[in-house]
């Protein structure tokens, strides 16, 4: 879990965001201790009831996590504000200022653009806890394009009445997005049937009956 975090939100900002966090915990205003408290709770029932990680489960923690970033940001920048009026004199205030949020935004640049840049252009160097999410995984969509393809050339090669069964409503609609019209008559998905959610074993059983 730890590792995870690291790999995904980078080992600086993963502190970074720590530090936040028990900075709002030990806050004097108890509005933000609140704000702590109720994202704790999410993150720890989370952690202790889930044995699967992507990133979209933790959106319903983003809000928290957002309002405690801000305050801490906040608090972070008026006490360089005041580090410089009492060590710097007047004059140097606004440069040195400007300098010191400017580094900041150099700092977390430097560590977010490469991620990004990987993603994108060389996505098999990026570690795999983030590629599982972001390129590969069950979420991504990866490789939904190519499949539409194959299955359209078997399809076309065997010269038989086919039908592709999709186990999950999401693998149906992406391979539909991405299939011909050739191919989309012959698409059926048992994940959601009669407004339900089905599991596994009763698709199965629906693909059998």
């Amino acid at each position: 879990m730890v590792s995870w975090f690291g790999a995904y939100l980078t080992w600086p900002l993963a502190i970074l965001l720590l530090l936040a966090w028990l900075a709002a915990w030990f806050s004097q205003s108890r509005l933000i201790r609140l704000v702590a408290l109720l994202g704790s709770l999410y993150m720890i029932i989370f952690v202790l009831t889930s044995d699967f990680i992507v990133p979209r489960y933790f959106f319903p923690a983003l809000p928290f996590l957002v309002i405690i970033t801000a305050w801490a940001l906040t608090k972070a920048s008026e006490l360089v504000t005041e580090w410089i009026q009492n060590k710097i004199p007047q004059p140097r205030h606004n440069t040195m200022s400007i300098g010191l949020y400017g580094l900041a935004t150099v700092f977390v640049l430097a560590l977010t653009v490469p991620l990004d840049v990987s993603i994108a252009f060389k996505p098999q160097t990026v570690p795999s806890s983030i590629r599982m999410g972001l390129v590969e995984g069950i979420t991504s969509g990866y490789g939904f394009k190519e499949a539409a393809a194959y299955l359209e050339q078997t399809i076309l090669e065997s010269g038989e009445t086919s039908q592709v069964i999709a186990l999950h409503v999401s693998d149906y609609e992406r391979l539909l997005a991405y299939a011909s019209p050739t191919l989309r008559p012959m698409l059926r998905q048992v994940h959601i049937v009669d407004r339900r959610n089905r599991s596994v074993s009763e698709q199965i059983a629906i693909l059998r009956s």
